[in-house]
């Protein structure tokens, strides 16, 4: 489809008063040359056809869209690649010389670099805040093991280990609680 042929669905818009419609036609014209059939020619659409032309036309031809959608391909391009770093390199290149991309389309590609990096530091944080509880909980646990009478109150167990490590009352006695459940099952299977 021609850039005319999208004007031309523009002109057809039953929204605009014929003469703004002769004059996107001459417009149209001078930057495309003259249209068979001319003016008259052109097809007068519905409300639904136009807008989706707009849309259509909008999405040819409107630079920001135009570069969010390169970025957004460049960017999910890089992230599904699996191979080396200079085999990445390597793809990348082909990839933007098929696909080049302008300057607006580069800052938005960064943009999502960004913001994925940013998603990546949340996780690892996230990761790193459960390694501490789970090497809290396996402190806890060995100690109750080796120095605590498997026989006595997961209370009462807990309240001796609040002296050796930093957590909760609670969540002790539930550490205390699961290891039991876990000595149980070993023994079981043995």
């Amino acid at each position: 489809m021609s850039d005319f042929d999208y004007l031309g669905f523009v002109i057809g818009d039953p929204r605009l008063s014929e003469n703004e419609r002769r004059l996107l036609y001459e417009i149209g014209c001078k930057l495309y040359g003259e249209r068979d059939g001319g003016f008259e020619a052109i097809k007068i659409l519905t409300i639904i056809e136009a807008d989706k032309a707009y849309s259509n036309l909008r999405k040819k031809f409107d630079p920001l869209l135009r570069g969010e959608l390169k970025a957004k391909k460049t960017f999910e391009f890089i992230i599904n690649q699996d191979d080396d770093v200079f085999s990445t390199l390597e793809n990348l290149n082909k990839f933007l010389l098929d696909y080049p991309i302008d300057s607006y389309a580069l800052m938005k590609l960064m943009a999502l670099f960004v913001t994925h990096e940013k998603r990546v530091q949340r996780s690892l944080a996230a990761m790193k805040g459960h390694l501490e509880t789970y090497e809290l909980r396996k402190q806890a646990i060995d100690y109750w093991r080796e120095n605590i009478d498997s026989k006595i109150s997961n209370d009462k167990a807990a309240s001796l280990l609040e002296k050796i490590v930093p957590v909760s009352h609670r969540k002790l006695s539930q550490y205390v609680a699961e290891a039991k459940r876990e000595n149980v099952l070993l023994a079981s299977k043995a």
